[in-house]
């Protein structure tokens, strides 16, 4: 049960959760942090006016997100994972026992599963933390498209929010229909260019009387 101050969210700040696990035998520990309250932007609403006869308009009004408003939200459940390697690598290239990895899984972490706090009154609520095993390959291909996610957000400048709305794209989408949507782009990626290589090469073997016709056509 984690009981946040009021003191925490006016000041803006991320609440971190470490987590240690212990190898009985050696006494080697490896660690992980995640975060249990993340500040993220706050919504605000505009709402929109007719030029023509200074009302209000009946659409619904438009969330945008500002600047300077933040809101702390909590998560309720923490996914701890030690990743497992069982890959078969040369003796050579074995450098002695490594200690695995550890991290806290927010990959699949989607915006309706964060619980909103406020500045105003005491906040509380249970967080729970559960610690599984994952694989070496998955581990890679998370980080990758983690890694990807970021870049994205440092190019077009998205915030946190609209990184939430990405990833519960992923989440709550069928994978099949993600796949399919996948194909289905790259192949039209691959019909535009065929086409306008095609274009390219019919006008590279024209003559110049065609050529002359076509311009004449066009003017």
């Amino acid at each position: 049960n984690a009981s946040i101050s009021q003191e925490q969210l006016k000041k803006g700040k991320n609440v971190l959760l470490s987590v240690e696990v212990k190898h009985d035998k050696s006494g080697e520990i490896v660690r992980a942090k995640g975060g249990l309250v993340k500040q993220m932007k706050m919504p605000e609403v505009r709402e929109k006016f007719s030029l023509l006869n200074g009302s209000s308009c009946p659409e619904p009004e438009e969330p945008v997100f500002g600047k300077r408003n933040f809101i702390g939200r909590g998560i309720p459940q923490m996914q701890v994972r030690l990743v497992y390697d069982t890959t078969l690598y040369p003796k050579r290239f074995m450098g002695g026992p490594w200690l695995p990895k550890i991290f806290v899984d927010e990959f699949w972490l989607t915006n309706d599963q964060l619980v909103k706090l406020n500045t105003t009154g005491g906040n509380s609520f249970e967080s729970q933390v559960h610690l599984g095993l994952m694989s070496s390959a998955r581990w890679r291909f998370q980080m990758h498209m983690e890694a990807s996610l970021e870049a994205q957000a440092k190019v077009w400048g998205e915030d946190s929010e609209e990184m939430l709305q990405m990833r519960d794209l992923f989440a709550n989408t069928n994978p099949y229909l993600l796949i399919v949507t996948m194909v289905v782009s790259v192949l039209h990626m691959v019909f535009e260019f065929l086409a306008f290589k095609n274009d390219v090469q019919f006008w590279q073997g024209c003559d110049p009387a065609t050529l002359n016709k076509y311009l004449s056509v066009q003017s």
